[in-house]
C-alpha cells in the first residue's frame, strides 16, 4: 500500500541537508505539485512519481542550493571587507583631525564611525563563518 507521507519523508531525507528551510521549501513545492496532479484525477502514487520527476534529481537540487549558499557567504565576506576598509579609512583620518586641525569633534565622529564599521564588519564575518560551519556539518 502506498503511503504518501512516508514517501515524501523518504524523498526529503535523500537531500541529507542540514538546512531545514531549504528542505521545507522543496517539500512545500512537492505538496503543491501533488495537489495539482491529484485534482487532475491522478492517484497519489502517480502524482508523487510525476511531481518528483518534475522537480528533478535530488543531487542536482543540492548543487543549486549550494550555489546560492556560496553566493550568500561570498556576499557576507565582501561586505565585511568593505566595511573594514571603510572603518580603517575613518580611523586613518583621525591623525588629520587630532594632530593637524585639533578638531576633537571631527576626531570623535571618525572614531565612532570607524569603530562602528569595524565592529559591523567583524559581525558580518563571523555570521558568514557560522553559516558556513553549520551548512558544512
Amino acid at each position: 500500500m502506498f503511503h504518501l507521507e512516508s514517501e515524501i519523508h523518504a524523498w526529503c531525507q535523500s537531500f541529507r541537508s542540514r538546512n531545514h528551510a531549504n528542505v521545507e521549501e522543496l517539500k512545500d513545492h512537492l505538496y503543491c505539485e501533488i495537489d495539482q496532479l491529484t485534482e487532475q484525477g491522478l492517484t497519489e502514487k502517480q502524482a508523487f512519481v510525476i511531481a518528483t520527476e518534475r522537480m528533478g534529481n535530488p543531487a542536482e537540487l543540492r548543487k543549486e542550493y549550494a550555489k546560492n549558499r556560496f553566493t550568500q557567504e561570498t556576499f557576507c565576506y565582501i561586505a565585511a571587507g568593505i566595511m573594514a576598509v571603510s572603518g580603517l579609512v575613518h580611523l586613518s583620518e583621525l591623525y588629520q583631525h587630532v594632530i593637524v586641525e585639533l578638531s576633537i569633534r571631527e576626531a570623535a565622529k571618525d572614531v565612532f564611525i570607524g569603530f562602528g564599521l569595524m565592529g559591523f564588519a567583524v559581525y558580518k564575518f563571523f555570521k558568514a563563518e557560522r553559516k558556513r560551519k553549520l551548512l558544512k556539518s
